[in-house]
């Protein structure tokens, strides 16, 4: 069983997990932003995307859409 992880957030100790819920969180996806350094604020409040919102995302911003032909 996976030990619990606790988290201090406005003066009060709340486990990790059930923080997560509380914002429709997986609890992984909030300690994976934790680790790569996020602040608490914008792991809790970056927005998950669909696969289709992260594909036209990724579509629109791609250096292939704009390349001219024959380069």
């Amino acid at each position: 069983m996976p030990r619990a992880r606790w988290i201090s957030v406005s003066g009060r100790q709340i486990r990790l997990s059930d923080l997560a819920r509380e914002h429709n969180l997986l609890p992984q996806t909030l300690w994976g932003r934790l680790e790569r350094g996020f602040c608490l604020d914008r792991a809790l409040s970056t927005g998950i995307w669909t696969a289709a919102a992260a594909g036209r995302r990724g579509a629109s911003v791609s250096w292939w859409k704009n390349r001219s032909a024959g380069t």
